[in-house]
């Protein structure tokens, strides 16, 4: 089998295409097609950049695939190199007759597929949507008589499935054709769905076999009633026994099965995805695109395959998309998903209210898949000063698979973006980059006309350097200076205020290496780490009234104090007197309407169009709040000998709340030594060295964000310190 070549087709269309819109929409009305989710919805063409990944997984998981055939509709992806000798366009033209053409039907196009010119004998066919997920081998396609194996799954359809479902009834039509060619009983199979194998001679026998049905189906512009699916071939190849049968389980029996090979799922279940993967190590993959998944699933899903299928194929394209300048030469950054764009509308709101009548900006929003609808909601609060504009994160960062982009529950890729900055704005002078929790409270005039003294950036030290005297956090000094490797920690900033100066930074080359020097340490902070390791000893340090960070006013205030008088007077007067307000905390005003400067994002939200929703948010964690406060008073009131672990704000909100009085709590435990001995009500805080000799029978979790990892960290500690018959409950 070594000495066999294996080819790969897949067939691709790129949705986005205006002048495919057109032609589609103009096809559908003469033939009187109209948009529904069995022949002609949008979703059956949408393309959510799925097949750059799956030709990284062939690369990944089959390289010895010979050649690799991407059939369209005269389209080219744009990162795509079609010079590469492996990779071969071909065009619907060049395999189906003009007759036919133009088609918006897989299944016709799947009729002419043995048209390819130079197709292998042996070929394996492939949507976008299909993924080597693990190493495979040629084995695993073929038998040792070069035979195909065809996997398929058992019928399990209702009436009203095949009602709904124009793709099932032309299942069942296949099969009435076949049996009544070969006058057979048809086995009661659905194709599995997966990467399939095929041997180009028997094709072009069932074509000859089943000629009218074909070419029926072939002049089919849109998918219609009574036309076949390439499982005819399948059917025919079992009746020749020309393969190999293989049963996959059903879709939903695969969901309680620990290892599937052959892993179905859609797009709408996207947050269980990348957990499948690692539990269930399938070898081939199809992540079937459905209309109920919404854009936080589409996200997600990019997410995964960043991560998963991070290597960078050979044929990629290495150019990069710039952002280019307008006539405007400063630039204002954001970067956020759609889940976030209710909350920046009221930094975007505080932005243009604050501008002076002379000031010009564009605005550059990085995301990762935001709604049309709100992309169009955010244009409506701009005014003729700006200019907005809207960039994928995601189709962007592929181009820098070398770094380690890594991502976590509480960060995505987009938050990244920021690093790459100087490399793919152009003709921009001056871009300053802001997260999008924060609020505007001046110009910004005054910001963009520092005098930068030839630094790189212009940006605001870290909170962190108002603590690094107090014991507890002593050791952030050592991770910044022996892990991070920079000299002074006290010049540790901030990335969610940065100003770029890029006239300074010239050598995009030299960049990169920095870049890639940086990514090469242990990171804890991912971005602002990288930030402070690239521009050490190129920042011009600017007052916090730029970047106001606001968690400090509320968290570790006990810890606050620097033997520098001019930051502290800094810091005292940028807390009083801030010109960008930054939430810097889970805390925001929009979950805790009581935190300091929540009035000033509320002002602004209420002038915009998400003010009902972001109101929602609000109400919606009020009252999951007062559910964790009911369920942790019942908790205490229920049983003896209780631990609190975490003097968190949320706690110590609900012992004065309730005046909580309870003998059948022994006391708090709390990491940071400035708490330790003392008191929120009647409850003294312990150290987490305490624990033991507490003697508790019950710890309960009081730190409500992150919870479940909070409560994981007290197992491992409990573990570490061979403290045993405690329970660990959360609320």
């Amino acid at each position: 089998m070594k000495d066999i070549k294996i080819d790969l087709v897949y067939l691709w269309v790129d949705d986005k295409d205006e002048k495919w819109q057109k032609k589609r929409r103009f096809w559908a009305n003469k033939l009187g097609v109209s948009a529904n989710p069995q022949n002609n919805d949008d979703v059956r063409f949408r393309d959510n950049g799925e097949l750059k990944y799956s030709l990284r997984s062939a690369q990944m998981f089959a390289p010895w695939i010979n050649r690799i055939f991407i059939v369209t509709d005269g389209q080219t992806p744009k990162w795509l190199d079609t010079n590469h000798p492996k990779i071969k366009m071909v065009n619907h033209k060049d395999i189906l007759p003009e007759e036919a053409l133009p088609t918006f039907n897989s299944h016709a196009i799947e009729t002419c597929i043995v048209n390819i010119p130079e197709l292998s004998e042996y070929f394996l066919y492939a949507n976008d949507d299909m993924f080597f997920s693990n190493p495979v081998e040629p084995d695993y396609f073929f038998d040792e008589a070069m035979r195909p194996i065809v996997r398929l799954r058992k019928q399990n359809w209702s009436e009203e499935d095949l009602a709904s479902n124009l793709y099932l009834r032309s299942t069942i039509y296949t099969e009435k054709v076949f049996s009544n060619k070969f006058e057979l009983p048809c086995p009661s199979y659905e194709p599995a769905h997966c990467i399939d194998a095929y041997r180009k001679s028997y094709i072009e026998e069932c074509k000859l076999v089943f000629k009218e049905e074909f070419e029926k189906t072939m002049f089919a512009n849109f998918r219609q009633e009574n036309t076949i699916q390439r499982y005819i071939i399948n059917l025919y190849a079992i009746a020749r026994k020309g393969c190999k049968i293989i049963e996959n389980p059903e879709v939903y029996t695969q969901n309680f099965s620990e290892h599937v090979e052959n892993f179905y799922a859609s797009t709408e279940a996207a947050k269980n995805l990348e957990s499948e993967i690692v539990m269930k190590k399938p070898k081939l993959l199809c992540l079937n695109d459905s209309s109920l998944a919404t854009v936080e699933d589409l996200q997600i899903i990019q997410n995964f395959f960043n991560k998963y299928f991070n290597k960078k194929a050979e044929w990629e394209k290495t150019e990069l998309n710039y952002i280019e300048g307008s006539v405007n030469k400063n630039c204002i950054v954001f970067s956020l998903n759609n889940d976030y764009v209710k909350f920046f509308s009221a930094a975007l709101s505080s932005l243009v209210n604050n501008l002076s009548s002379d000031e010009k900006y564009d605005i550059v929003v990085l995301h990762n898949g935001i709604s049309e609808a709100n992309k169009k909601t955010l244009e409506s609060l701009i005014n003729k000063n700006l200019r907005l504009e809207f960039f994928s994160v995601s189709d962007y960062l592929s181009s820098f698979s070398d770094f380690d982009l890594s991502v976590k529950d509480y960060w995505d890729i987009s938050t990244y973006f920021r690093v790459f900055i100087p490399i793919i704005f152009k003709g921009y002078e001056k871009v300053l980059y802001c997260d999008a929790d924060i609020i505007i409270n001046s110009s910004l005039k005054e910001l963009f006309a520092i005098n930068d003294e030839n630094a790189e950036i212009l940006a605001v030290r870290d909170s962190i350097i108002y603590l690094l005297g107090h014991e507890r956090f002593k050791g952030r000094i050592t991770e910044v200076k022996e892990e991070l490797g920079l000299k002074n920690p006290y010049d540790y900033f901030n990335a969610g205020v940065v100003l770029f100066n890029l006239l300074n930074i010239q050598d995009k080359q030299d960049y990169v290496e920095r870049l890639k020097k940086a990514f090469s340490k242990p990171l804890k902070w991912q971005d602002q780490d990288v930030l402070n390791i690239v521009f050490e000893g190129r920042v011009k340090f600017v007052s916090w009234i730029w970047n106001m960070q606001y968690h400090l006013l509320f968290s570790n205030r006990e810890c606050i104090g620097i033997e520098d008088n001019n930051l502290m007077q800094d810091f005292l007067y940028s807390t009083a007197n801030p010109n960008i307000i930054h939430y810097t905390s889970p805390v925001k005003p929009w979950n805790n309407p009581e935190v300091p400067y929540a009035p000033e994002f509320w002002q602004n939200a209420r002038k915009t169009p998400y003010y009902e929703a972001i109101l929602q948010v609000m109400t919606e964690t009020l009252i999951l709040n007062t559910a964790k406060e009911t369920a942790l008073y019942i908790k205490c009131n229920s049983a003896a000998g209780i631990v609190l672990w975490g003097a968190s704000l949320f706690l110590e909100k609900f012992i004065k709340k309730y005046n909580v009085n309870s003998n059948n709590i022994i006391g708090i435990i709390d990491k940071n030594p400035v708490k330790k001995g003392k008191f929120i009500g009647q409850y003294e805080i312990f150290a987490p060295e305490d624990l033991k000799g507490l003697k508790p029978e019950k710890i309960i979790v009081t730190i409500i964000n992150s919870t479940v990892q909070r409560a994981q960290e007290v197992r491992e500690y409990c573990k570490e310190n061979n403290i045993q018959n405690i329970s660990i409950e959360t609320i």
